[in-house]
């Protein structure tokens, strides 16, 4: 790997950790009953959580399976078969100590594409599912017929803006969120969008990187929790997060922001790099083991400080990760 590559990858590194850490922060920090708190500035501060996954996701595999068109369709067998081991052993655990069972394959289906069950969060493997079945056209698109790729991108964020101003009119005439009523695996042309947007950036990033200023990013951030907030208080006490992931304040925030961090080519901290590989690594497993986590602390600690419950989540689901990835077979699970 040339020294380019290197530093490249450090950024996007950075910004799987980062996207971590702002999920577990959604999942932790609350912004029910409006009130402007250290609680509802890190909620909404965190809005930017999901739109990078899909970012960096799709940055890092476009244009990589040129040489194995059935990459994508072996990363959705590796994602059932992950979904199917942990149900298998959620449901031996229970056959044993309370000889209940049920039949884990419906339990997938429910995990994937409608955020139930004991892995409720895997809706983000379910969306990345059917991203994955036409990523090959996508990815032909990316390659070959990069012109129609860009328009395809441009048709996109227009439908999730579109979609962004019928959702806001949705709740200001009827209090009520479109988005409510729909399982968030089939936000289609919210994770299409984000996703393909990766890849543009893969494109375009570096002539446009040096115009990314460190004080829009600020500017444009404040300017996305005081809108969330004003919704909040103003027409939909309650909102959650990710309602907004459409509206255009958000693209272009988690653009610029993933442009600035993608691009950082070095920390000069001692074993920094060590650290940052080790838990972009480890990301995965975090994002899968921290509701159980988060369970684990309501239970045991019981410290209701966002602030302390949110690292002390992140801390622990880390080093949980770590363990669970020396071991071979289960790193082998844990690989999608």
């Amino acid at each position: 790997m040339n020294e380019e590559s290197s530093n490249r990858l450090v950024g996007l590194d950075l910004v799987k950790i980062i996207a971590c850490f702002l999920v577990i922060a959604l999942h932790t920090c609350n912004t029910k009953n409006f009130q402007i708190s250290i609680s509802s500035i890190i909620a909404y501060s965190s809005v930017i959580a999901v739109p990078l996954f899909f970012m960096v996701n799709g940055y890092l595999l476009f244009g990589k399976t040129k040489q194995n068109k059935w990459y994508s369709y072996k990363k959705i067998g590796r994602i059932l078969l992950l979904t199917f081991i942990l149900n298998g052993i959620i449901c031996l655990f229970y056959a044993v100590t309370e000889h209940r069972f049920w039949n884990p394959i419906p339990e997938i289906v429910l995990n994937l594409f409608f955020q139930k069950g004991f892995f409720w969060h895997f809706w983000f493997f379910g969306a990345l599912i059917l991203i994955y079945l036409v990523f090959p056209l996508l990815d032909r698109l990316y390659l070959h017929k990069q012109k129609y790729f860009i328009i395809l991108s441009g048709i996109l964020i227009l439908t999730q803006c579109a979609t962004d101003a019928l959702n806001i009119y949705h709740i200001i005439k009827y209090n009520d969120a479109i988005y409510r009523h729909i399982p968030q695996a089939f936000w289609l042309e919210n994770h299409f969008s984000y996703f393909i947007l990766g890849g543009l950036l893969k494109l375009i990033k570096p002539r446009i990187t040096k115009s990314i200023a460190i004080g829009s990013i600020f500017l444009l951030y404040g300017i996305a929790i005081a809108y969330q907030l004003f919704i909040e208080k103003h027409f939909y006490p309650g909102i959650k997060c990710e309602f907004f992931h459409d509206n255009p304040i958000i693209i272009c925030l988690s653009t610029i922001l993933f442009i600035y961090i993608s691009n950082i080519q070095q920390i000069k901290i001692k074993n920094s790099r060590k650290i940052i590989s080790t838990l972009a690594s480890s990301v995965m497993v975090i994002y899968i083991i921290h509701p159980f986590v988060i369970g684990f602390y309501y239970q045991f600690v019981r410290i209701y400080i966002n602030i302390v419950q949110l690292f002390t989540v992140f801390i622990i689901s880390a080093l949980l990760s770590w363990i669970l990835l020396k071991i071979p077979y289960v790193k082998t699970v844990f690989k999608i």
